[in-house]
């Protein structure tokens, strides 16, 4: 009999985090269930951390692969997994309870919905989980229950949710080859599939803080770069399905990311530049527009403009 619940963890140099994040998965309540756990090609002694757990409990399935990002990573977990549903977690975070997953488990199962989540709890790295912090963006639901995607529309905080995995393998769903902001392309994808998901009134993940820097302009702007790619991808589904607070929410997020970066670089391809571009003179159009615009103290010409010179500094003219 398969399990109910699938965990799936890409691991990538997390030595000092990885137990920890492994013993939460195990103390849960709901203990049929498999825990994935994909070795990255990771340089320090991650390898080793799963291999033991594997030898020491049935439930863990240890894979091994060369370095190849979490998208890969998660998607290897997804065609290794058995369970009814895949749940995802990232190495160096937390299950806030132990009850957590069979909450998730109960929603989805009573509701008949194919995704269940809950509420996203931030902390700070060294400090108790239970004195972190919400960040209402990722998960402020505008109602629990049943909830149509449209009246939520965020493309953040994946790992809170678990998902049918027959509904994943029939809508073919997977997480593209990008370092960073895979997660919300994939994501937004599922929900747009899904419609509506179950949410329950409660912390369902924890996140770790200010423990990693990430090096956006390294290695060509290789992350930088990737993250406009996810964040180009997610703006075109928002405006194929007519999300506007989606599309609001992603321009916002890869515009302040390029502005605080201000990179001397011009290797963003003209296409990507020409769909952001695109995507942001549709986005003038909608109901959220102006709030956007706010952000960045400019008019409705002032902000095309300024899309126009962020975006023209990335591309070779």
């Amino acid at each position: 009999m398969n399990p109910e619940v699938s965990v799936i963890v890409p691991v990538y140099n997390v030595e000092e985090y990885l137990r920890e994040c492994i013993d939460s998965i195990l103390s849960q309540t709901l203990k049929d269930i498999e825990v994935i756990l994909v070795d990255d090609g990771s340089p320090d002694g991650c390898a080793k951390i799963i291999d033991e757990y594997a030898a020491k409990d049935p439930r863990i399935i240890a894979i091994h692969q060369e370095n190849a990002g979490p998208g890969p990573a998660r998607n290897r977990g997804i065609s290794s997994a058995s369970g009814e549903f895949i749940a995802f977690m990232d190495p160096d975070d937390l299950y806030p309870s132990r009850e957590t997953l069979e909450h998730l488990y109960n929603a989805a199962k009573t509701s008949g919905c194919n995704i269940a989540g809950g509420r996203l709890w931030l902390f700070l790295d060294g400090d108790d989980p239970k004195n972190g912090f919400e960040l209402p963006v990722h998960t402020n639901f505008p109602y629990y229950g049943i909830v149509d995607y449209r009246d939520f529309q965020s493309p953040y905080a994946f790992y809170c949710y678990i998902y049918n995995r027959t509904f994943v393998c029939e809508n073919k769903l997977s997480f593209p080859p990008l370092r960073r902001f895979q997660d919300p392309v994939f994501f937004v994808k599922a929900m747009i599939a899904a419609k509506e998901f179950v949410a329950i009134n409660e912390i369902a993940y924890f996140y770790r803080v200010d423990h990693k820097a990430v090096d956006w302009l390294g290695n060509g702007a290789k992350k930088l770069s990737d993250h406009i790619k996810g964040c180009t991808e997610v703006l075109r589904l928002a405006n194929e399905n007519h999300l506007s607070r989606l599309a609001m929410l992603t321009a916002s997020d890869v515009l302040g990311l390029v502005k605080s970066q201000n990179p001397p670089f011009d290797s963003i391809p003209r296409e990507l530049t020409n769909a952001l571009i695109a995507e942001a003179g549709i986005l003038c159009h909608k109901k959220y527009s102006r709030r956007l615009r706010r952000c960045f103290g400019v008019g409705l010409v002032g902000f095309i403009e300024r899309v126009r010179h962020i975006c023209k500094r990335l591309i070779r003219i």
